[in-house]
């Protein structure tokens, strides 16, 4: 989920996915296994600095990208229609920039 709060950008996501076996990612012959994923980040508003919506071929997605001062990560939102990307993108367009 996400929160756009006046001071704050809260983003949350619990999900499995699957991760090669072998100490190496790139060694795939160990096969995958399924783990878990949560996690929990907040910014303040004021340190997002840039936000971008691209198509990522390989994943065959849309992606939403938020960058901050001071967060090492870019906070990336997945989207499988293009609809739903643009109007996250809107909506957080406006919420970081206003109306320009």
């Amino acid at each position: 989920f996400v929160v756009l709060a006046d001071e704050y950008f809260k983003y949350s996501a619990e999900y499995y996915s699957e991760v090669p076996k072998a100490s190496d990612p790139d060694d795939h012959s160990m096969g995958w296994e399924e783990r878990y994923n949560r996690f929990v980040i907040k910014l303040k508003k004021e340190s997002i600095v840039s936000v971008e919506m691209r198509w990522l071929d390989k994943r065959e997605c849309w992606s939403v990208e938020l960058e901050s001062n001071g967060y090492p990560n870019t906070i990336s939102i997945f989207f499988e229609l293009e609809s739903e990307a643009e109007s996250f993108h809107y909506k957080i367009d406006i919420y970081v920039f206003g109306n320009q």
